[in-house]
């Protein structure tokens, strides 16, 4: 699939959307507001032991250290978007990546790279 930068900043956007959704309430009771803040919690948690493994396999790569976590009630599951860059070792120059991943599945949602400022081939977009 191909995308632009402006599909994957509307993907960051939906992204921050459900981030929104979930500050703003879930539900009156404060059993259900209990389950969603644990929810977030362990979506934190969870997200930053994958965040730990991926700077340990891409030790040569800088992270942007502006991760961010949301736990996605509809999906039920944590999304975590981030972006990194270095050197591409394969082509020369530089590289930077941004995607999200959703946590639980260990899987890429939707990644975007670049080699040296121009987008290198399609937006990867994985199945939801």
């Amino acid at each position: 699939m191909n995308c632009s930068v402006k599909e994957l900043w509307r993907a960051y956007l939906l992204l921050a959307w459900c981030v929104l959704g979930i500050a703003c309430g879930f539900g009156d009771s404060s059993s259900a507001r209990r389950t969603m803040l644990d929810l977030k919690d362990k979506c934190r948690e969870d997200g930053r032991k994958v965040r730990v493994e991926w700077v340990a396999r891409y030790h040569g790569e800088t992270f942007s250290g502006e991760d961010e976590y949301a736990y996605n009630a509809e999906l039920n599951t944590c999304l975590w978007t981030e972006e990194y860059w270095g050197p591409a070792a394969l082509l020369g120059g530089q590289i930077r990546v941004k995607f999200i991943l959703d946590v639980q599945g260990n899987k890429t949602l939707i990644e975007f790279t670049e080699h040296n400022g121009k987008q290198l081939g399609g937006c990867f977009s994985g199945d939801v």
